[in-house]
């Protein structure tokens, strides 16, 4: 018998094949559940100098720096032949708290003049590791609880709209304890994404001595299998301490097949986002991704997602 999907289950993370509209539209085509849109920041940009991507396969290192077409593009982004039941996330990173105030203001403006929009949600990204001059906002709580303090009654109404942040990974329970005892505090919070690349990991060309990206001296984001235990820790130490809020896991990171995807649920996802891979293999992944995990939970015995969601 075939396992109950729910209607938001696997989508791109945030950054790949989603700069612009016509991979957009590709991804509207594919068998995602939704999407998401690269992070934006109020102005467009065009990123950092290339090679800024490479990847063996079995995982990445990148450092793009922010390439996006500005907010406005993707706030007033339609495809052509939108399916309905897609829903559509704007992923804002913008690199100062006015920026994001802009931003969050705008989309509510949005939001209210067309009554139904075509953005059906935020995910605020709290950890970008490859801008320069630019720290990652999710590792300082000070700077996380003043974000969210300012920026969360910025939100349309949640029946209308989901709210979302993106972490960066987290490497000792101390710290997994301070984030979840500021996310705890905002009942506005649907989400939690984790979690972004490892930052300032390190690739080298053995052919040419030389790393294998370009921007700042060779130091990237590391994605991919290589990451996967990580994302899986960060996964479940998150589910573990905010269970008791409802907040939805969104595990990222590594997730290239139908056991991969298993493993982020059932260390507490309640959904996942596909980004090496879907740089390397392309939207087609989506479909593969599905049937090797509807497959494997088959023959697991499992009928339903939640029955086995954070369940070890």
């Amino acid at each position: 018998m075939p396992i109950e999907m729910p209607s938001r289950l696997i989508s791109n993370a945030s950054g790949v094949h989603c700069v612009a509209p016509t991979s957009l539209n590709e991804l509207f085509d594919s068998e995602s559940t939704h999407v998401v849109t690269k992070s934006c920041t109020r102005d467009a940009r065009m990123g950092n100098p290339h090679p800024r991507y490479w990847s063996d396969g079995h995982g990445s290192v990148n450092s793009s720096g922010l390439p996006n077409m500005g907010y406005r593009a993707y706030m007033d982004y339609t495809p052509p032949s939108r399916r309905l039941y897609k829903p559509y996330v704007i992923s804002v990173a913008g690199l100062t708290l006015d920026e994001n105030i802009e931003i969050f203001k705008a989309i509510q403006v949005k939001q209210h003049e067309k009554k139904v929009s075509d953005i059906d949600g935020i995910e605020l990204n709290l950890s970008c590791p490859n801008v320069a001059g630019k720290a990652q906002i999710g590792y300082d709580m000070e700077s996380t609880a003043k974000y969210l303090d300012t920026l969360v009654p910025l939100l349309p109404p949640r029946d209308l709209f989901t709210f979302g942040v993106k972490l960066p990974p987290y490497f000792d329970p101390t710290h997994f304890d301070q984030v979840a005892s500021v996310l705890s505090r905002y009942q506005r919070l649907d989400s939690v994404t984790a979690i972004n690349s490892l930052g300032n990991g390190l690739i080298i060309d053995m052919e040419t001595d030389k790393p294998r990206i370009a921007p700042r001296g060779g130091f990237g984001g590391i994605g991919g299998k290589y990451c996967l235990p990580i994302a899986l820790a960060n996964i479940r130490q998150h589910f573990i301490r905010l269970t008791p809020y409802c907040k939805r896991i969104v595990g990222c990171g590594g997730v290239s097949d139908g056991a991969t995807m298993y493993q982020h649920i059932l260390c507490g996802a309640s959904e996942v986002q596909v980004g090496t891979q879907l740089y390397d293999e392309g939207p087609d992944c989506f479909k593969r991704i599905l049937d090797e995990f509807q497959e494997l939970c088959e023959k697991k015995g499992h009928q339903t997602l939640y029955s086995f969601r954070g369940d070890f």
